[in-house]
């Protein structure tokens, strides 16, 4: 992570912010439990995390029709932006990117 720290702090993202949003990203439209088996954070941090996100415009959050209790996370239009404007100078840190930095 310390060589896309700059990256990231110049885009105002922080470490668990990135893990999310690579995660939807890759796989939009999953539920918070989800998000933390992938990103390996805590149930109560990826709450804070996630109001965070929404607050910045970055993901929404949306009851399911047919069970009210649970929630899908999906990425905003501003996020898919955020993620293609990155991608250029993560890409000069690794070779390795995935299907949606193209």
């Amino acid at each position: 992570m310390s060589r896309f720290r700059p990256v990231l702090n110049q885009h105002g993202v922080t470490e668990q912010q990135w893990r999310i949003l690579r995660v939807l990203l890759d796989e939009d439209g999953l539920e918070p439990r989800q998000l933390c088996e992938r990103c390996l954070i805590s149930s109560p941090s990826i709450a804070g995390v996630l109001m965070r996100m929404e607050e910045a415009g970055w993901i929404k959050r949306e009851r399911m029709e047919h069970d009210q209790r649970r929630v899908t996370v999906t990425v905003t239009a501003a996020t898919e932006k955020l993620g293609k404007s990155m991608a250029p100078l993560l890409n000069a840190n690794t070779s390795s990117l995935k299907s949606w930095w193209a």
